[in-house]
């Protein structure tokens, strides 16, 4: 079997010229990162057709491991069974190093202190594109898979999603794990938490319908209750649970432009406007992507 020695460096990828274009204002910019991924034409072709003769897989695989020091990547470690398929991609150190470097940029600096681990790994395509590991811990880990990553604008949303989980689950956020008194899946939020807040504003009389969904993992019930109530969540995904709530309009808070209030969607997004600190890691991550892609900031 042929190993894939591939170097994406060498396709000289630049989110910079590849993912976005003709935008004059930091808020047209950033509701494109939000609304869709990039189109095919946008893409790098060496770089996509490269990554469509990836086989699929439900495995996860991890393909390399950094430690976090003073926000650089340190000690790369790679696993000795990494697939044939992506041992080029394990050993693309130079391009691990930029991805790294596009997401810290974009992210506030007590954010990104808070990673002590960086993974390259990957589920195949179209599974998960990014995550986070560790929570409630200090020992907190971001996770990108590298197979996924053409589709960059949504690397770009689902990394401020990632940001939501961390800046809710943290240890100023959650209490001792081991609580048996704990009613919100895994986690012991402190009464003054974020999440807390927003469960008691706007789960507090949750549906019926997305109890049975929920509790019997139907995804068709699932989808029903979405259509039902479509304009009380920013996503689909926001509403498969409240932290996945919260970190969904959390996105669309940093992302999108303050809206009127017209739906419960949009007074979920008001709520984040509530807490000074949140504002200003808004307008931080906002301010750190449109000086990346060089567009005006007129806000």
């Amino acid at each position: 079997r042929t190993t894939r020695n591939t170097s994406l460096s060498s396709y000289a990828f630049d989110f910079r010229h590849c993912v976005m274009s003709g935008y004059d204002d930091c808020a047209g910019l950033t509701q494109r990162l939000l609304v869709a991924d990039i189109s095919p034409s946008e893409r790098n072709p060496t770089y996509a057709s490269f990554f469509r003769a990836m086989p699929k897989s439900n495995n996860r695989e991890i393909l390399a491991q950094y430690r976090v020091e003073n926000n650089m990547l340190v000690a790369e470690t790679i696993p000795d069974n990494v697939p044939a398929d992506y041992v080029g991609l394990s050993k693309d150190m130079t391009y691990h190093i930029e991805l790294w470097e596009y997401l810290s940029t974009i992210t506030p600096d007590e954010l990104t202190k808070q990673f002590q681990h960086f993974v390259i790994f990957t589920d195949g395509r179209n599974n998960t594109l990014s995550s986070i590991s560790g929570l409630p811990t200090k020992d907190v880990g971001l996770w990108l898979d590298i197979v996924d990553v053409d589709r960059s604008t949504k690397m770009t949303a689902n990394h401020i999603h990632e940001l939501g989980h961390l800046i809710t689950l943290n240890q100023d956020q959650v209490e001792n794990n081991d609580d048996d008194r704990c009613d919100h899946g895994k986690y012991c939020f402190r009464p003054d938490s974020y999440y807390i807040h927003f469960v008691d504003e706007f789960w507090d009389d949750v549906d019926a319908s997305w109890i049975d969904a929920h509790e019997n993992e139907d995804e068709d019930a699932q989808r029903l209750f979405y259509n039902n109530h479509f304009d009380e969540f920013v996503t689909y995904y926001a509403t498969t649970h409240p932290s996945e709530d919260i970190a969904e309009t959390w996105t669309h808070f940093v992302l999108t432009k303050k809206p009127t209030a017209k739906t419960v969607a949009e007074e979920k997004i008001l709520f984040f406007y509530e807490f000074e600190e949140l504002v200003r890691l808004r307008d931080e991550i906002r301010t750190n992507i449109c000086e990346y892609y060089d567009v005006p900031i007129n806000e």
